[in-house]
């Protein structure tokens, strides 16, 4: 199935890069489906990313569209069911890339 393939080609590039940045994301891969779920380990909320984000033309659903628990408040959803996944990735490992040293973390 096409959007089968499309997913596990996603998954596979989200795989990686919340590997190598580990440091400042948790990645809970999902079972099945195309959206998954990612803690945000730095230093602002995940409503806080999300607008941050946003302004950049790049979408994450942050904790509060979701209605979770105060525990949960780092976390937000991505979705990697469709074809522009990987640009997106791209633009968001960019984004995170130049606010790393803002966010005090360092890459290994």
């Amino acid at each position: 199935d096409r959007n089968m393939t499309i997913i596990k080609g996603n998954l596979k590039l989200l795989d990686g890069f919340f590997d190598e940045y580990n440091d400042l994301f948790e990645w809970m891969k999902p079972q099945a489906g195309g959206t998954g779920f990612v803690k945000f380990k730095g230093p602002i909320s995940s409503d806080e990313l999300a607008a941050e984000l946003l302004e950049e033309g790049i979408l994450i659903f942050p904790s509060y569209i979701f209605d979770c628990e105060d525990n949960l408040k780092q976390y937000f959803r991505i979705g990697f069911s469709r074809r522009t996944m990987p640009a997106a990735l791209n633009a968001f490992k960019k984004f995170v890339d130049e606010r790393r040293a803002q966010w005090g973390q360092r890459k290994d």
